[in-house]
């Protein structure tokens, strides 16, 4: 499984516990970074580019929207919590209020978690594509 996957669930996991506890700040970072993740584990399933290679956040997402979303791999709309989630991260991580609204957090959480698992299925299938480089040739 890819490493990035699993953070992705990990992220989804602890913000969960953050909104659970009234922290609306670090759930909306953790819900970024599980989406963020799961973008980069399919980028890396495809390997579509050397994801190291890419610098910013902006361009792994360009780059996702170009290769994956806009190709038809992911739909569009289940695609659109990424810049939702990366809305309410630059938010709680610049905004001046204490907190953000729990049901907005809520609402991008539960698109996050549909969005992660897509990707995850969509890894699986990518992998069960692959030829076994064993059975090859015999």
């Amino acid at each position: 499984m890819s490493g990035y996957l699993v953070r992705a669930r990990q992220a989804l996991r602890t913000a969960e516990s953050n909104l659970d506890s009234g922290d609306t700040i670090g759930a909306s970072s953790r819900v970024y970074y599980a989406v963020f993740d799961a973008v980069r584990a399919v980028l890396s399933a495809f390997q579509v580019a050397d994801l190291d290679r890419i610098r910013t956040h902006r361009g792994i997402s360009h780059l996702f929207h170009v290769a994956v979303v806009q190709t038809g791999i992911v739909d569009e709309k289940i695609a659109r919590v990424l810049p939702r989630a990366l809305e309410l991260r630059l938010s709680a991580d610049y905004g001046s209020d204490p907190s953000l609204d729990s049901d907005v957090v809520r609402d991008v959480l539960i698109e996050a978690r549909h969005f992660v698992a897509a990707c995850g299925r969509l890894i699986e299938t990518i992998g069960d594509a692959k030829p076994d480089s064993q059975g090859e040739g015999s």
